[in-house]
């Protein structure tokens, strides 16, 4: 009976674990993604220190996306903020958009991949 309830008690603590992961990711994945969706045109005054936000959210939560997806995805994101970076600094607004599609399809991509459907999980 003591193993039974032990049991039970970690797995629960698994669920809630799991499901309270999947929500921060999902809240976290959200506020880079309205951050991105934000980011003035590449001749505004601000564009470097928006930019530089989005980095530093990534940056902040990147350590915690890296328990639950694999390395590629999170550089896949990596890339697209440096591509970003280099394209402010370069005043590009061909590669600044570029850059900016990108970063948006990687993080709805990356949201795509938590919600609850077959092939997420097969």
């Amino acid at each position: 009976m003591r193993a039974l309830i032990i049991c039970a008690v970690l797995f629960a603590v698994v669920v809630i674990f799991v499901f309270s992961s999947s929500g921060w990711l999902s809240g976290f994945f959200s506020k880079l993604l309205s951050l991105s969706d934000n980011l003035p045109e590449i001749t505004a005054d601000d564009v470097s220190n928006v930019v530089n936000e989005v980095s530093k959210a990534w940056k902040e939560g990147k350590a915690a996306v890296l328990l639950f997806f694999d390395k590629e995805e999170t550089d896949n994101i990596d890339g697209s903020i440096n591509k970003l970076i280099g394209a402010v600094k370069n005043m590009d607004e061909k590669e600044y958009t570029a850059a900016v599609n990108e970063l948006r399809f990687e993080i709805r991509r990356m949201m795509e991949m938590l919600r609850i459907k077959f092939e997420n999980v097969f």
